[in-house]
Order: C-alpha cells, then sequence, then structure tokens
C-alpha cells in the first residue's frame, strides 16, 4: 500500500508501509569519546566471551552479579566473558544464541552504556539483566505467537502506524479504548506492541514517537483506566530493558487532574524528559500530515481500526523484517555481538539501491549519500548477494566483528589502534552539555544539566534533540560522509577514516 495523497477521504484499515516522503534522519551522534570507545569495546568483548553464560531468571542474574562484585569487586575487565554464576547449584546457566547476539548490537550496547551514564559495570550489569529478563518474560515467544494478546488488540488501543519527520515509528496509545482487566496479559501487550515498533525502525533511526490520546470527552474517557501497579510495572520495564528508546512523546486530550498531578512532579523531572514530552502540540509539524491519524489528533490519514485487517498485516510485516535482519546478522555478523545495526536493518542494501537509482538517472552521489538524502528508512531491503554487495565472501565475516565496534566513528587511528576523536567531534560532543550555571524555570541545573540519569531512571528516553535549521541539517547530510559498513570499490569500509575491511577479510587502507 503506497503512502496516501493529500486528499483524506479515502479509509485506511492498514498503515503506511514506509516514511513520507518529507521525513529525514534524525542528526547523527557525536563521535564517541576516546574513554567512552573503550568501554564499548570492552562491554561487546565481555558478551562475545567464549565462556559467557547467563542464568534464566532475573533474581538470578541479580544474585549472582552481586557474588561477582564481592569477588572480584568493581572491575569489569577482571568479569569479562566469564560465566555469571550465584553459585547456586540449582541455577541454571545459558550461552547468548542467535538472536540475542543480534540484539546486541554496537548500538544497543551504546543504549545500555548511555542510559547509566557511561558507567561500565552497571553497563555490564544493564546489558545481562536485559537479556535475561527478556529470556524470562519469553519476548521472542510472545514475537513469534501474536495469539498470546491478539485479545487486548481488539479495540485499537495501542496502533502503530506510519513515521514522523525524523523517521521514527509512531506508536499511538488511546488509553479510553481499554477492553481487558487480565494485568499480565496487558503488559505483555504492551511489550509486544514496543517490540513491533522497535521492528519498523530504519537503519539509522533508534527511537519511536509516542502518540498520547487520553480521551478526555469521550464516552468513558479521560479517566485512568490502569491501576497504579501497572503503570508501575510499565515503566519499569521500559526505563530499565528498553534504555534510550522514547524519541517524542506527543500528548492530547489529556485530563485535568493530570496537570495537577505534574506540575507536583514537575520539579523531579529530569530536563532531558521534559524536552521530549509535548502537551497539545500540532502534531502535524511533528508528524508528516500524510501519515498522521485523522480522527484524533488531525492529519489526513484516514484511518479506521479493523482488528482483522490490521493485526495480521501488522504481524506478517514486523515478522518479515525480523527474520531479514537475522539473515543479514549471519551472513555478516561472524556469530558475534556488537554487528551494527546500520548493516543488520539493511542500510547497505538501501544505500547501494539508492546509488543505483542515482546512476539511472545520471545523478552523482555526494560522499556516498545522495544529496537530496535518499535510502530511506523503512525500505523493503534487496536480497544479499555477491551482485549487489561488495566484499559478501565468508572471509568477511569475522573482520566485520572485529570492526563493529567502531559503527559511527569517522575518526583517524591512533598508534595503538584506538580512534582519536577530531577536535569537531570533542566541540560537538561537549555542546549536548549544559553549562554548571545554566538554569531552567529559575532553578540551577548544576553539571551536565541537573540531576544525573543514574541506573534504572529516565534511561527510557535519549539525550536532547539536536535542533537545527533546514540548511544547517542539509549540510550536516552532505558532510557526514557514508555511514558505517557501506560497500565501497576498495571493500567494505569500517567506519575508521582510511579503513576498509578487503575481500579476503582482511583489513587494509582505502
Amino acid at each position: 500500500m503506497s503512502v496516501p495523497s493529500s486528499s483524506s477521504s479515502k479509509i485506511h484499515y492498514t498503515p503506511p508501509t514506509s516514511p513520507a516522503k518529507e521525513s529525514e534522519n534524525p542528526p547523527r551522534r557525536p563521535e564517541l569519546t576516546n574513554e567512552q570507545f573503550h568501554k564499548l569495546s570492552t562491554l561487546i568483548a565481555h558478551l562475545n566471551g567464549a565462556d559467557l553464560s547467563l542464568p534464566c531468571t532475573v533474581k538470578d542474574v541479580k544474585a549472582a552479579q552481586k557474588a561477582r562484585y564481592k569477588k572480584y569487586g568493581n572491575k569489569p575487565e577482571q568479569w569479562s566473558g566469564l560465566p555469571l554464576s550465584s553459585g547456586d547449584k540449582n541455577e541454571s546457566l545459558r550461552p547468548l544464541d542467535d538472536i540475542e547476539k543480534c540484539f546486541l548490537s554496537n548500538e544497543q550496547c551504546q543504549r545500555f552504556l548511555r542510559a547509566v551514564k557511561w558507567d561500565l559495570p552497571s553497563a555490564f550489569n544493564r546489558a545481562e539483566e536485559t537479556i535475561v529478563w527478556r529470556r524470562e518474560f519469553e519476548v521472542e515467544k510472545l514475537n513469534e505467537n501474536p495469539e498470546m494478546i491478539e485479545e487486548e488488540g481488539k479495540t485499537g488501543k495501542e496502533v502503530i502506524m506510519g513515521w514522523d519527520l525524523q523517521r521514527r515509528p509512531c506508536l499511538y496509545m488511546f488509553p479510553y479504548r481499554q477492553n481487558t482487566n487480565t494485568l499480565d496479559r496487558q503488559i505483555q501487550f504492551v511489550v509486544w506492541c514496543l517490540e513491533r515498533t522497535v521492528d519498523m525502525m530504519g537503519p539509522e533511526v533508534e527511537n519511536l514517537c509516542l502518540l498520547i490520546d487520553f480521551g478526555t470527552g469521550e464516552k468513558g474517557g479521560g479517566g485512568q483506566p490502569t491501576s497504579l501497579g501497572q503503570a508501575r510495572k510499565v515503566l519499569s520495564i521500559l526505563q530499565t530493558y528498553y534504555c534510550e528508546r522514547l524519541g517524542r512523546a506527543l500528548c492530547i486530550r489529556i485530563p485535568t487532574i493530570f496537570y495537577g498531578f505534574y506540575r507536583l512532579v514537575s520539579p523531579f523531572v529530569d530536563p532531558v524528559t521534559k524536552d521530549k514530552i509535548r502537551f497539545n502540540p500540532d502534531c502535524r509539524t511533528l508528524v508528516p500530515p500524510s501519515q498522521l491519524d485523522k480522527l484524533a489528533f488531525g492529519g489526513d490519514f484516514n484511518f479506521e481500526f479493523k482488528h482483522e485487517e490490521y493485526f495480521p498485516f501488522l504481524h506478517k510485516t514486523a515478522k518479515q523484517r525480523r527474520e531479514e535482519n537475522l539473515a543479514r546478522w549471519r551472513q555478516f555478523g561472524g556469530g558475534k555481538c556488537g554487528l551494527s545495526e546500520f548493516i543488520i536493518k539493511g542500510g547497505m542494501e538501501n544505500e547501494r539501491t539508492s546509488e543505483d537509482d542515482v546512476e539511472s538517472r545520471d545523478v552523482q552521489p555526494t560522499n556516498g549519500r545522495l544529496a537530496n538524502g535518499a535510502a530511506l528508512a523503512g525500505t523493503k531491503p534487496r536480497a544479499l548477494d555477491n551482485e549487489s554487495m561488495t566484499a559478501s565472501t565468508p572471509a568477511l565475516t569475522p573482520a566485520v566483528s572485529q570492526s563493529v565496534a567502531t559503527s559511527g566513528q569517522n575518526s583517524p587511528v591512533s598508534p595503538n589502534g584506538g580512534v582519536v576523536p577530531s577536535k569537531a567531534s570533542e566541540d560537538a560532543h561537549h555542546s549536548y552539555e549544559r553549562n554548571d550555571d545554566e538554569e531552567v524555570g529559575g532553578q540551577k541545573l548544576g553539571v551536565n544539566g541537573g540531576r544525573e540519569r543514574v541506573n534504572s531512571s529516565d534511561s527510557f528516553v535519549t539525550s536532547p534533540e539536536v535542533i537545527s535549521s533546514p540548511e544547517e541539517s542539509n549540510s550536516k547530510t552532505l558532510d557526514a560522509g557514508k555511514p558505517t559498513g557501506v560497500a565501497s570499490g576498495n571493500g567494505l569500509e569500517t567506519g575508521i577514516a582510511g579503513l576498509v575491511i578487503k575481500e579476503d577479510g582482511s583489513i587494509g587502507s582505502a
């Protein structure tokens, strides 16, 4: 199904299948500092340890982490690659499987580190606990068997539909459409929807756009349909196991009582979180009208929820994406954690397809990326083969695994093999930090914008957005260079300036 035209009269029962043409990928994150790069490499090396195995319950993993700390102290380099065991003879340990290794991408490891303010021991714990929680919660079983939660989806209380202007998939929530009182299954449904939203993220997108219609004025709307206990459990899951996934939240038709509550808690809310939440905004300025829900949010996409149409369509689309992602990981990941999501999610094929399109129209690409910002996220990737991909021989696989920690880094290499951040990179990195004496709402924030985001708090949200003019954004796009993992004439670029992975699997100069 194609994206609808400006006419909003046609009724749609299934969502758009790709972002709108006017949408652009989010700005690229600042390059990592030497210290951050070292921590990322250490975390990935731990997850790739030959002897690493993890418990199967969150209770056991927390007990094992305490036992490890007692034995080795706060020195994660000494923990690296070791089995995580509390010593309980009844404890069951399992190594990582392929799906878990694919999940533990380069970017996912960076999200763990950002969520705990780059505290390496906490990042070890967060990564391990997340994998164990996914096992205990049976996330993959849920992904493959949507009938487990299908009853929850019959009223359209949560809908994944379209992308915002930064190609973040949109997750709509309509709390007033609550139709069940089964707490555990309701939480399963929230997780299922989050997983499907992540499936819809393109190669260069990490976040989702959340749109909540509280339904004030609707029959049965405007109240609090979920229990406090449920809200706490969902919030804990979001903060701990889906760290750095919220890009923006748009809230409309908000109950009056909510404003009173928000005023009370606002002084304690992280400024980063506040920046992501908008109350009663003009949603057409944040989501392309052609993909924005018409009835509730004032867009042009005239969507009518029909469970029998929407639910199987979403499941089939998301399942296909997951299977393609896993196939790419198996081809290029070398059986290891840390492969870039750009490769996993088909960015290499998208880039190649875009360049082919440029050649057919006799238009020159700029720095390996189309001047018009093509290579859309969300398009169906082409098949991985030698004809569409440079250096796709089996010998490439281990080399890719060794280089994945450089994803997103376009920095020179130091004599000791580390990445040397450029002056521009350092400036960009520090521009994300507030001055010590900066104030918001009359309140001094202190170092780095006030209250530190410690382990497990506020980690569902992302770091502040970079707001720039269209001219600045276009300039940044043109100067960004080819993304990590793009095939070139000399091999597969690693993301470190001047280095490529050659066809024989070796790393050499471009």
